[in-house]
């Protein structure tokens, strides 16, 4: 690779980096009572009562800016058909996922009677 290649891919890196820079970084804060969650913080730690607390704390951390500029444009008409849809997917999903589970264990069930009739034999 010659020198003028060099540089001219060493400027085409630093434009697209300069590109990239200005666009706004997302960085989510977690803070639960106005202050920074705690790493040690767990969902699991049920005696304290704030488990409920933290899941919703992270869960709103993680909404995507975009997605939710989206969603609040939405009419409360269109977000329940939305919401609704995806209900329906998601208990269609449920509904294939028992079936995987009982196709599964109707397999076990019948290479367990594989085994026992072989070793009877």
């Amino acid at each position: 690779m010659t020198r003028a290649q060099q540089r001219k891919d060493m400027e085409n890196s630093s434009t697209a980096f300069e590109r990239r820079s200005k666009v706004p970084v997302w960085n989510p804060t977690f803070d639960l009572d106005d202050s920074p969650l705690r790493e040690d913080a767990s969902i699991s730690d049920f005696d304290s009562g704030r488990a409920g607390y933290i899941a919703n704390t992270v869960e709103q951390a993680l909404l995507l800016p975009r997605d939710m500029d989206e969603l609040r444009n939405l009419k409360k008409h269109e977000l329940f058909l939305s919401v609704k849809k995806d209900l329906a997917l998601a208990t269609q999903a449920a509904h294939v996922v028992e079936e995987w589970v009982d196709q599964a264990f109707r397999d076990v069930k019948k290479e367990e009677f594989k085994c026992l009739a072989a070793q009877k034999s």
